[in-house]
């Protein structure tokens, strides 16, 4: 693909996210830029390819790429080792399906289609094509962002095995699309592979990871303004400590106190971990964070239908229970799935290598 002039585009993180926003505004060229994730075989594109119009960001051909599994065959019995599909992105705007900002593709496909072929095989002269006529009917629809497409149903098939590889042309994603149990190839070791994960760590698990963070501020702030406010909490124990004759008011607060402050610093310390393993790459970590986000937003939506209404105006309880949600759409994405479950994979391998060594 670098040889026939496309550019392996960066996987979607926090920095290659500040780039293209700063490129799409500055108009200036990110000839790198990523791609949006979609979805087949139940995962994420393994890498994509894209090469920029004239500088600007927002014009450009790209062409993601899929591993088929194991065995898959294309209807009627073909078989492909590798799905690719490439669209041409001709502007940026806003799609109606989604209300997102988006890239608005081409209508007519086939023209990215036939451009994919004429780059690929003009590079070598070894690589052939072979077309699968009316795969698909010829048809006039949308796609999942709202805009129009129409294509005439003819497949190609790209028969590669002929060309010599080039190992610097080796994209770093490629041992995702592998499976667990062969996390590593024969030319690439499991510390290898594990440091190109923990580079191509997905945003939504950097955010997910962010925000437990964040939501660990908040529930200092709950702590620190009940300290504060010790008269309101002195009388909540009196209440409930009033049939107790052999210890003070005082006393009773200030047990209550030093109860929830070393049980906010325990879970404190744990989700500190969970965040960080999480940000490493364990997916025990991620599962175990998403079972209590999940406790915690069941709790308040309970609290609200069973009474308290109160919750529907406090602006700050609301915004707790939205990075609660937040947390879970991050760490249940695909992205984050995928990569705690490689790199667990990838960590266990590695620790296992180390054991027969010894």
């Amino acid at each position: 693909m670098r040889a026939a002039g496309w550019i392996l585009a960066d996987s979607i993180t926090p920095s290659s996210t500040w780039e293209i926003i700063r490129s799409t505004v500055m108009k200036r060229s990110y000839p790198q830029a990523p791609v949006s994730p979609l979805l087949l075989f139940g995962r994420r594109q393994d890498f994509a390819y894209q090469q920029e119009i004239d500088g600007d960001p927002g014009q450009r051909h790209h062409v993601r790429f899929w591993k088929c599994p194991r065995g898959w065959l294309l209807p009627g019995g073909h078989q492909a080792d590798w799905l690719a599909a490439g669209t041409y992105d001709k502007a940026v705007g806003i799609s109606l399906f989604t209300l997102q900002f988006t890239h608005k593709i081409e209508e007519n496909t086939d023209v990215e289609r036939d451009h994919i072929i004429d780059t690929v095989t003009g590079a070598d002269e070894v690589i052939s094509v072979d077309r699968i006529k009316d795969f698909s009917t010829g048809y006039h629809s949308r796609n999942g962002g709202g805009d129009a497409i129409i294509t005439d149903g003819h497949l190609p098939i790209v028969d590669v095995t002929e060309v010599v590889a080039d190992e610097a042309d080796h994209p770093e994603r490629l041992e995702l699309a592998l499976d667990a149990t062969r996390i590593y190839s024969d030319s690439h070791s499991v510390s290898e592979v594990t440091k190109t994960l923990w580079r191509q760590r997905p945003l939504q698990t950097v955010v997910g990871a962010a925000l437990v963070l964040v939501l660990l501020l908040f529930q200092a702030w709950d702590v620190i303004s009940m300290l504060l406010d010790w008269n309101g909490l002195r009388s909540e124990v009196v209440d409930y400590s009033s049939d107790i004759a052999a210890v003070s008011d005082d006393t009773a607060t200030r047990i209550v106190a030093g109860f929830l402050v070393g049980l906010s610093l325990h879970i404190g310390c744990l989700q500190v971990i969970a965040s960080t393993s999480v940000f490493r790459g364990s997916n025990r970590a991620r599962l175990w964070i998403l079972t209590l986000s999940t406790i915690s937003v069941i709790v308040s939506m309970t609290n609200y239908f069973t009474g308290d209404r109160d919750l529907a105006t406090n602006m700050y309880a609301l915004t707790t229970i939205a990075m609660q949600v937040a947390v879970l759409l991050a760490l249940s994405s695909d992205s984050s799935r995928m990569f705690t479950r490689f790199s667990t994979a990838a960590l266990r391998a590695e620790r296992q290598d180390r054991a027969l060594e010894d």
